[in-house]
């Protein structure tokens, strides 16, 4: 299928004309539909942005609908739960803020997202809200199994590569795109049982410093203020990691900020690049076969070990991983439940058993492996520890967990 999809940095000018009707459609894959209603040029560039896609025809109904308007109206005062991060009526429940505290007035009704996730929000908003665990939530409803994973297909075969935070999922990505891998996507891959095939979106790609200084083919396309940022935020990390343990053993205030500022510059030290910039666009094909499955994990050893894994346990782990990175949604929908008891939704109540069912009939008969390495890890291990998966593909001589 062809996906009109963003080349890097667009401007809204860049955005082909499709609002005349007041809808704007998008179209991932074939798999779900999203539509916006009455959004402004800027609304456009932002969902446009947040999935890599432009917009195109919908010729069936879609599976999210995002009303935009100028000022959300409320029914009568609000009641707030939290820090006024979500407000509610006794018929509406409202978003204030996103989870970066920007503002996010949104209103949500949890109780049809099992049928049609359809949200209203005010118009100019920095990002749309949960858009991410909703195309998560929609796939899901629809027999798609969204993987927090990073996929590629090198030498014919569609490998995905899943595991937790720092588990290298973009570094392995990255090592076999440089030896002339196809990009299918990174952060999320949808997996379509179905149709045996794999898909994942153009919209970024947060690559770690240590992987550009091993692959400086690709350095150049991080941008100087990018740079600048991650330097700064490595040195600073540097000075204060010799007083993390110190303040481990304590619950001073003084304490508490070492551990969240090293904290958080470690989470400074990415860089988030487009694909299509970085590989171009012939090499990013967003499709591929599923032949591999890796976990890959990080732990305390110099060495790297692969083994294979039961396609069971990797279903697990990946309903696990599904559950942990939806936690902005389903910490949203235990305050709904909060303000509105009794008003379940079973598609988020079942989640994790739903994911689980359709995770193992997407995986069976794949093969599967567990991948242990250090963190940080070279990339060059990383694609020599993998190859041999790929390049013996019949009966490759790896030790079973």
């Amino acid at each position: 299928m062809n996906v009109p999809f963003l080349e890097p940095r667009p401007s809204v000018a860049d955005l082909p004309d499709t609002a005349d009707a007041g809808c704007v459609d998008y179209d991932i894959h074939g798999l779900l539909g999203i539509r916006l209603i009455h959004p402004s040029p800027g609304d456009i560039g932002k969902v446009s942005g947040q999935i890599g896609l432009l917009p195109t025809s919908l010729s069936r109904e879609p599976g999210i609908v995002i009303h935009f308007v100028d000022a959300l109206p409320i029914e009568a005062p609000l009641c707030h739960l939290g820090r006024e991060d979500v407000g509610y009526t006794d018929g509406q429940f409202v978003l204030l803020r996103s989870h970066n505290l920007a503002r996010a007035r949104t209103q949500l009704a949890f109780e049809t997202f099992d049928k049609r996730i359809e949200i209203t929000c005010e118009s100019g908003l920095p990002a749309i809200p949960l858009l991410r665990p909703l195309i998560n939530l929609a796939m899901l409803a629809r027999g798609i199994v969204p993987v927090h994973a990073a996929a590629f297909e090198h030498s014919g075969k569609g490998v995905l590569v899943t595991g937790w935070s720092h588990g290298s999922k973009t570094g392995t990505l990255l090592s076999f795109m440089a030896d002339g891998a196809k990009f299918v996507g990174d952060e999320w891959i949808y997996l379509d049982a179905d149709r045996d095939r794999m898909v994942g979106l153009p919209d970024h790609l947060e690559a770690r410093p240590w992987y550009l200084r091993d692959l400086p083919l690709y350095r150049r396309h991080a941008g100087r203020k990018e740079r600048l940022r991650v330097a700064v935020a490595e040195r600073a990390a540097r000075w204060l990691a010799p007083k993390v343990p110190g303040s481990e053993r304590r619950n001073s205030l003084t304490s508490k900020i070492i551990r969240f500022a090293h904290h958080a510059l470690m989470d400074q030290q990415s860089i988030d690049l487009t694909p299509t910039a970085l590989f171009g666009r012939e090499a990013c094909k967003l499709e591929s076969g599923l032949d591999v499955i890796i976990v890959a994990i990080s732990r305390d050893s110099p060495d790297i070990s692969v083994k294979t894994a039961p396609v069971e346990r990797v279903a697990t782990q990946m309903a696990a991983s599904f559950m942990f990175e939806q936690a902005s949604l389903l910490s949203c929908y235990q305050k709904y439940l909060f303000a509105f008891p009794g008003r379940r939704n079973a598609l988020l109540d079942q989640a994790e058993e739903i994911y689980h069912g359709h995770a193992l009939r997407a995986l069976a008969g794949k093969r599967a492996y567990t991948m242990l390495h250090p963190y940080p890890v070279s990339i060059h291990a990383l694609r020599n520890a993998v190859r041999p998966l790929l390049e013996i593909f019949g009966n490759p001589a790896v030790p079973r967990e």
